[in-house]
């Protein structure tokens, strides 16, 4: 359909200047949720287990988005399949993660997991919130369970290590036993993940460490409200003048 509209819009110079700007509505829209690319330390399974709470094996169930303080969060409600470390109360984990999009209200507080309804993952979380779960370290602590191999994407981050052998062109592979192995040991819980201001969480979450994210910037919706305006008085002015001239 948007290319239908790039296509008419582009027959004439007045449509193909309403062409550029509706491409470029597009563009800051798409934007609002990629987010700037984040540098930030490469941690091991073994680091993922040392700093979180948790480690736990879970199929994703509902997402969904919530507003608070007019910022966005992403919740989702996930089944518990296998507790690799520590402890949760009931068969579900309830994970809330910073950033996302409600409606025209868009935050960005790093890059999130492309997790999916139905689809398995080994997450090391850590509790910001009585109640509520977060990713350790961003989203460094995902990996998506394929068949048996527990795979961890790094876009949107820019790492500063060196990087073991199992992470090419942006993804780790680790067999899922490796995996349990190096995560699962009996290590003490400690801190709340890296990567993450305080005023990027839900209200009343405690202070934490190292933090790499940037404030969750505010919803892009003004521009491309304008941009759009532009577009449709651009449009309405070429079809009067072209009736005027017919």
């Amino acid at each position: 359909m948007v290319l239908q509209a790039l296509a008419v819009l582009s027959r004439s110079r007045l449509g193909l200047v309403g062409a550029c700007l509706l491409w470029g509505i597009l563009q800051i829209d798409g934007s609002a949720m990629s987010g700037p690319v984040l540098t930030a330390h490469y941690l091991s399974p073994e680091k993922m287990a040392e700093g979180a709470a948790a480690v736990a094996r879970v199929r994703i169930g509902k997402i969904s988005t919530i507003a608070i303080d007019n910022r966005v969060y992403t919740d989702i409600e996930a089944e518990l399949v296998d507790l690799w470390k520590g402890a949760a109360n009931g068969g579900t984990i309830r994970i809330r993660q910073p950033g996302g999009r409600l409606g025209n209200l868009v935050t960005y507080a790093g890059p999130q997991p492309p997790w999916r309804h139905g689809q398995e993952w080994v997450l090391a979380l850590a509790r910001p919130e009585q109640g509520w779960w977060t990713v350790y370290g961003i989203k460094q602590g995902a990996f998506r369970i394929e068949a048996d191999t527990a795979v961890r994407e790094f876009s949107g981050f820019g790492l500063l290590d060196p990087v073991p052998p199992t992470l090419q062109n942006g993804r780790e592979s680790i067999s899922l036993a490796d995996l349990k192995s190096r995560m699962s040991g009996r290590l003490p819980p400690a801190g709340h993940p890296p990567g993450m201001r305080r005023d990027s969480w839900p209200r009343g979450a405690p202070a934490m460490s190292n933090p790499a994210v940037p404030k969750p910037s505010p919803s892009s919706r003004n521009r491309w409200f304008f941009l759009l305006v532009a577009c449709i008085v651009l449009l309405v002015w070429g079809m009067l003048k072209r009736r005027g001239t017919a």
